[in-house]
Parts: C-alpha cells; structure tokens; sequence
C-alpha cells in the first residue's frame, strides 16, 4: 500500500503517512473534481486583491439590484446595503489569516445588518412617500385631509400654502383665473379664461376649462405655472374633478357636456400616457386612504384599488352623489334621504330624512355637512334659485345658510369659509357670467371675491 499523497511505502495498519502526515481515514475525493476545484481556487487566488474585491463587487451589486427591484426599497438603503456587503467582503481579503469561523462572522454581520435596513426600509419608505404624495386625493390647505367634498363640487377657489387661486367674471362680463396672496392681499390676473376643478401640484395650477372671455362649456385640461406662465394644453377631451395621487394625476373624462357617462383616467402629470382606470362610470371619483371611490353606470358606490382592480360595490342600494368627510361616506340615497356610514360601507345611520326634494350637491367641512336644493326657475336671470343649508354630521343643527341663484349649484368649503359659484345672466350687462362669494359658515357677510 502506497500514500496517495507523496507515494511513500505504507505499513499495513498505518493511520497516518509516514513521509507527509496524510491522515489516511479521510475519504477521498474523486481526483479530477479536485483538481478542477482547486484549479480554480488557485486561479482566483492568483489574482490581484483589485480584481479580487472587482469580481465580487459586480456579484454584490448584481445581488442588491435583484433586491432593490423584487422588493423595491429605497435606493438609499441600496446604496447602503451595497457598501456594507463590499466593505465586508473588502475586509476579508485585507486580513487573510481569518478562519473559516471568523469569515462566516462576518458574513452573518453583512447579513443582520442589511436585513435590518431592509426591515427598516420596508416601514420607512411607504413613510416618505405618504408624507411627499399623500394617501388621499389633495384638496385645499386649510381643508381637513379627509374632507374632499370639493374635489365633486370642482375646485373653483384652491389655496396652496399662501396663495389662493379662484374663477370669476370681472365688472365688464370677461372671465379671468386670479391669484391672490393671502398675506398681503396682493392680486392679479393669471389666465384670461374660465377654469375650475383647481388643483396646485410641484408649481403648477391644473383645470379644467377654456380660453377666452366666456365660458364655452369645452373643459379641457389644462396645466399653468402658478405665475401665470406656461399654458399647456394637456388633454382636449371634456375633463373635470382632477386630483393627485402617487405622482400621477387622476380625472374623470366623458365625451361631451351633455354626456351622463364618463371614464376615471390617470395620466403623467404632463398628460401623457394616459390610461382608463374605470369604464363607464357616473361623474365622481375619490381616492382616500389608498382607496379609490367611485359610483358606477348604474348608480351604485364603488370601492377599488387606485389602479381601478379588485373593486366591489359597497352598498345595496343606489345613491346619488358621495363625499368623504371626518373619515365617513356622506351621501344621499335614490330617495333624498342623507345618510353617513363607514369607509367599508358598514354601519349607515341616517342624518338628514328627505323632505320630498331632491337634494342637488353636499359637501362637508369638519362635523358640518352642507347640502344644497333647488327653488323656482328665474326667467330673466336664466337660471334657478337655491339654498344651501348646513347639519352637523350627527343630524343636528339644521338650518338654511344662504340663499343664491345660479345655473348650477357648487359650493368650496376652505378655511372656515364658505365659497359659491353662481352663474346667471347679469341685467346689468346683459352678460351671463359666473361670480365667486364667499362668507362665514353660518351664512353671514356675503362678499364678492376680488373681480375687477
């Protein structure tokens, strides 16, 4: 019997070679296999620590790319989680006289320690991004973030920050967007045209609406600096009720004014890539607390993901119009009837019992709910008389708070402040123009905003 090793001459019952020590127990692997392995553990140990620390550098960041996008952290903690496992790595062959047991110390330490900012990331990223977008559709500063009545009602006075944004008619009958700062007072002409459904997003004011001295029904989305720089067309369908969520901007669009049926779009915040979320839908559209609300064709409340998927229908009755306001549904059933229940649809109660009129639009603000009906038709005015009234949510505390006529009823609530939009014919003038009001909410000191 020969060693393996050295080919020295063994004794019989030898444990161990003589010559070179070879314990002779050990199981032998099989000779080509560990030639070709050890060839390539001699290969690579042959290279220089650059090349070395190169290799593994691209498997690392090879690795964390895979992770940044299966579960798509933050690439601040890529870039974190990157550095750790090269820095690690980097160590290992800056001390080669580590063991196997301090090698794998320092691998399960890379291991805890991305793990942990990847753990952290997961609760830390969703954060970030709630706090930057939001987690419902944006309405006015000064307005509760879970009453978004006025996105329904078309934001026709948005404020953002220390600016506020509004449409109205001046003196002569022309239509004009103004920007008032609402410490100073100062105000000014932004766009010589008609626009509502306001939103301010990243410096620049969206609506819906048209060029030009009058309203002409059109409402096109449009985007301007809030300046009053860089008109641009975004969308020359008939858009309204635009909103933000997650970067993208969201609106419904219908074919015409006269249409009854409209679909809830989303697009890049330049209009483009637009994409129908929801088919076929009735004229409002809610995203709050990462939901989607919406009512369908056939007048039923919907709830959805904000991609338009897994939607369901959350009551059995149908109804005519919502809001979402102090974390309820408020809307008006088939019947006039003002009821509330939870966001899933769960525990309706009543607030209002109808009287035998239609109630035409509600809003809410804090634990007020504000609805509005119509009156008689003015024949000379061109439009209809109305009312708007004002319930605490409970059902108490209802009373008429002002008393306008328009073509049309809507109605802002911002800052404790109570804004209508009345359209009719101006005897005056003989002009039908559109006047923004605003007053305190329980009706009084009705006053024109700014208009000349």
């Amino acid at each position: 019997m020969f060693c393996t090793e050295c080919g020295k001459k063994l004794t019989k019952n030898a444990k161990f070679c003589p010559s070179c020590g070879k314990n002779l127990n050990e199981k032998e692997e099989p000779k080509e296999s560990k030639k070709s392995s050890n060839k390539v553990i001699k290969d690579f140990m042959k290279l220089d620590l650059s090349m070395k620390g190169l290799i593994f550098t691209i498997i690392v960041l090879l690795l964390s790319v895979i992770l940044l996008l299966i579960f798509k952290v933050n690439w601040i903690s890529w870039v974190i989680s990157s550095v750790i496992f090269v820095a690690i790595i980097f160590l290992m062959f800056m001390l080669p006289k580590l063991n196997i047991v301090k090698v794998g110390g320092l691998l399960l330490i890379s291991i805890i320690a991305t793990s942990t900012i990847l753990i952290v990331d997961s609760k830390v990223t969703p954060t970030i991004n709630d706090k930057k977008y939001g987690n419902s559709s944006i309405v006015s500063k000064g307005v509760n973030k879970d009453d978004l009545g006025n996105i329904v009602n078309g934001q026709f006075y948005f404020v953002d920050g220390n600016t506020a944004f509004y449409s109205t008619f001046d003196t002569k009958g022309d239509t004009h967007v103004y920007s008032r700062n609402l410490t100073t007072g100062d105000t000014k002409k932004i766009f010589d045209g008609f626009g509502w459904s306001f939103v301010v997003y990243e410096g620049w004011l969206y609506f819906s609406g048209n060029p030009g001295i009058k309203i002409d029904a059109s409402y096109k989305l449009y985007r301007i600096r809030t300046d009053g720089t860089n008109l641009e067309l975004l969308n020359s369908s008939y858009t309204y009720n635009m909103y933000f969520y997650k970067g993208y901007i969201y609106y419904m669009r219908q074919a015409d004014h006269d249409s009854e049926i409209a679909n809830i779009c989303r697009a890049n915040l330049d209009g483009t890539n637009e994409e129908i979320i929801v088919q076929n839908t009735g004229y409002q559209s809610i995203i709050y607390e990462n939901k989607l609300y919406y009512i369908d064709s056939n007048d039923y409340l919907n709830v959805a993901d904000p991609d338009g998927k897994n939607n369901k229908q959350l009551f059995s009755e149908a109804i005519n119009q919502f809001v979402i306001g102090q974390g309820n549904i408020l809307f008006v059933d088939s019947n006039s009837n003002i009821k509330k229940s939870s966001p899933d649809g769960s525990n309706i109660s009543i607030i209002r019992l109808s009287d035998g009129n239609t109630i035409s639009r509600i809003n809410s603000y804090k634990n007020k709910l504000f609805y509005s009906k119509y009156g008689d038709y003015a024949t000379d005015r061109m439009a209809y008389n109305y009312s708007i009234y004002s319930i605490d949510i409970t059902g108490g505390n209802d009373v008429l708070v002002y008393s306008g006529i328009s073509a049309g009823i809507w109605n802002n609530i911002v800052d404790g402040r109570l804004y209508v939009l009345d359209y009719a014919q101006d005897l005056s003038i003989s002009r039908y123009i559109a006047i923004t009001r605003n007053m305190d909410l329980n009706g009084v000191g009705v006053t024109d905003l700014y208009r000349q």
